[in-house]
């Protein structure tokens, strides 16, 4: 997946020129909108952009569902494994999340969500780069205002976008 590949439609134009603009900015941005419409592949053509630009070791790629998905057995505690994962994300410059999939983040997924994205606020990075399929109000209103206030927060309003269009996997398979 690269940039040059992507399926520009007039629906999805800001979003692709948000994503070709990450890099060169310093705001964390998040994209949503429904199941195909092109959020991985935008995220997957920066993160490509940015391994040809900086030190692979200072970038982080996961589906949220996956990294979320702590393995006790590596840690004496959960929480020290958790600890550890916080860790890990906050010393990197650009972090990639894709799936954030709010709408599956409770309880204890919820509060290592909501560290993650403060930890990149009080820290002043790494800068996110965040997909998912729900709006920022969705999120306040059915998981948690604090995610998504700190996602406002690191993204400002005008890297919050939308991505429309029809999903191209159910309509061209």
């Amino acid at each position: 997946m690269n940039f040059e590949n992507y399926r520009q439609a007039q629906e999805n134009r800001d979003a692709y020129a948000r994503a070709r603009a990450f890099l060169a900015g310093e705001k964390s941005l998040y994209l949503y909108g429904n199941p195909g419409t092109g959020k991985t592949h935008l995220l997957a053509a920066t993160l490509g952009e940015a391994l040809r630009t900086y030190c692979p070791t200072e970038i982080m790629f996961s589906n949220v569902s996956r990294l979320l998905k702590i393995e006790r057995a590596e840690y004496e505690t959960r929480e020290e494994a958790e600890e550890r994962l916080i860790e890990r994300i906050s010393r990197k410059r650009l972090v990639f999340l894709d799936d954030i999939s709010a709408e599956n983040a409770t309880g204890r997924t919820a509060e290592i969500l909501y560290l993650i994205l403060n930890d990149a606020i009080e820290n002043g990075r790494p800068r996110l780069f965040i997909t998912g399929n729900k709006p920022i109000r969705y999120i306040s209103e059915n998981v948690s205002d604090r995610i998504a206030s700190r996602i406002v927060g690191l993204c400002g309003q005008e890297n919050i976008v939308k991505v429309e269009g029809d999903d191209w996997r159910l309509n061209n398979g």
